[in-house]
């Protein structure tokens, strides 16, 4: 599990905490509390806070209340987001009444990216310097100083059949906040006033049913849903007529800490003839609640600190006053953690792979080697008489082509070099007086040898004798005789140089013989 995430909601009475831990897409709420602030003493408040939350850990996020920001709905000619930073101030210059150089200003998109409609957001710095400095006296650093209640948006755009229209109604005890979304943006953020009667709940002595008209005149006690309803569709009419196309809303989505009565969703609806729906964030199936927790969960209540908690910083509909001279040093801590611990990762990665890499080199060498020195000495055993050796593959393919140009050369010579005329002149030639018998004879394009055994000494050399003036061979020559005592014969060896350079005579008929 990830380090705890705190979201705090500021209001004007009381300070809402909610705390996560989260992991795999899968959240805790590990603790939640509701403290009232005396006499509107935040730094009192944010005092009892940390004794009943351990706020030193983990990131925290604040909510302000958005009575104190100032709205504007703005459709520039351009939008990049770059630009629209940079005019933003001269254009709400006329429309404020206080300095733009005492503000701090952001925006989101009010309408989808081929429109430059904007929804910009005012605050003053005085009130952002007193929060943060208040709250880092209590030693808290927040992320992000973001508007209480915009976070539930992002979250009901995650859930399954969510209207492209919807208003979402932050009831509060004296003040709630009307979010209307259009196709994924936030198009309008209003505050609206919860009158004394109405806040306090007193019904009017006629109720009407559900089916007859409400009476809504100054002269009538209005209940809450009758007073917000009003103001909501008035809200909405003004928002409609500057624009050309209707915008209507499908349904109403309630995060009410001011009303539990089921009455007042209904008198809400039949005001603005819309389905109402009470939110409760806490039953996301990625939440859990433990047991210690169910005692002081008040979802009304603590639905928007839930939901900046659990809120994706990349997703949309955000709006974020750490700007300027007030933006937080080191944003993004565990940004930079994570490409630490990716650079130290990809360093060892290199030198592992580094490593095997000169491992190979040298295994490889040592294997080169070793089979440069094999094909040496194979090459000195082929071939024994070349003694000076530059490239043994080379040299070795060298003394192939030449075999084998010689033994075409001999495959293609006339009929009178034919194997069966040499074997006829050679068996013409053993005088057949002689007792010889030849055992062995080995042919080459330059030599014929033959071994055998005969009985004395004086047949070898008689036999070398009678072989001598053939015109197939240059050259005879006795390469061994030997006694063996055994069978008391002469074992003998011959080598006759074959004749390539004399014409051979003519090809004798078998009756020659």
């Amino acid at each position: 599990m990830h380090k705890g995430i705190t979201g705090i909601d500021i209001h004007e009475d009381r300070l809402i905490a909610v705390q996560v831990r989260g992991g795999m897409n899968r959240y805790a709420i590990t603790a939640c509390t509701q403290i009232p602030l005396k006499e509107r003493d935040l730094g009192e408040g944010l005092e009892r806070l940390s004794q009943s939350i351990d706020l030193a850990t983990g990131k925290c996020v604040v909510s302000i209340p958005p009575h104190r920001i100032s709205f504007r709905n703005l459709d520039l000619p351009f939008t990049d987001a770059r630009k629209i930073r940079q005019t933003l101030p001269y254009e709400l210059e006329t429309l404020l009444p206080f300095p733009v150089e005492d503000l701090i200003i952001d925006f989101i998109k009010a309408a989808p990216d081929r429109t430059g409609e904007i929804l910009s957001a005012s605050v003053n710095k005085e009130m952002v310097s007193t929060y943060l400095n208040i709250l880092k006296d209590h030693g808290m650093d927040p992320d992000r100083l973001d508007v209480r209640g915009l976070s539930i948006v992002p979250w009901l755009w995650k859930q399954a059949n969510i209207p492209e229209r919807f208003v979402l109604l932050e009831l509060g005890e004296k003040r709630s906040t009307l979010f209307l979304c259009i196709n994924r943006h936030v198009a309008l953020i209003r505050t609206l006033t919860v009158t004394k009667d109405a806040a306090a709940g007193k019904k009017s002595p006629a109720r009407p049913a559900r089916d007859e008209p409400l009476k809504t005149g100054d002269e009538a006690i209005q209940p809450l849903g009758v007073s917000i309803g009003r103001q909501v569709r008035q809200t909405l009419h003004a928002y409609q007529t500057g624009h050309e196309q209707p915008y209507h809303p499908e349904k109403v989505f309630l995060s009410a800490s001011a009303a539990d009565d089921p009455e007042t969703d209904r008198l809400l609806g039949h005001a603005l003839d819309l389905p109402v729906e009470r939110i409760d964030i806490s039953r996301d199936q990625r939440v859990s609640k433990p047991a210690a927790v169910l005692e002081d969960w008040d979802p009304g209540a603590m639905n928007s600190a839930l939901a900046a908690a659990l809120r994706d910083p990349r997703a949309g509909a955000g709006l974020d006053f750490r700007k300027n001279e007030f933006e937080k040093k080191g944003r993004y801590p565990e940004a930079k953690k994570a490409i630490r611990k990716g650079v130290i990762f990809l360093v060892l990665i290199l030198a592992l792979l580094g490593g095997h890499l000169i491992t190979d080199y040298y295994m490889l060498k040592r294997e080169y080697n070793r089979l440069d020195t094999e094909m040496i000495r194979l090459f000195k055993k082929t071939l024994p008489q070349v003694t000076r050796i530059v490239d043994p593959v080379q040299q070795l393919k060298v003394e192939i082509q030449q075999l084998e140009e010689e033994s075409a050369s001999t495959a293609m010579t006339g009929s009178d070099r034919r194997v069966l005329d040499l074997l006829a002149d050679l068996s013409r030639r053993i005088p057949k007086t002689v007792d010889v018998h030849v055992s062995r004879m080995v042919m080459d394009p330059k030599s014929v040898r033959i071994g055998g055994e005969t009985d004395t000494f004086n047949s070898v050399d008689s036999l070398k004798n009678a072989l001598t003036p053939s015109a197939f061979f240059s050259e005879v020559t006795i390469s061994s005789a030997n006694l063996d005592r055994k069978n008391n014969r002469v074992k003998f060896e011959m080598k006759l140089k074959r004749n390539r350079g004399q014409a051979l005579p003519k090809r004798v008929g078998p009756s020659a013989g």
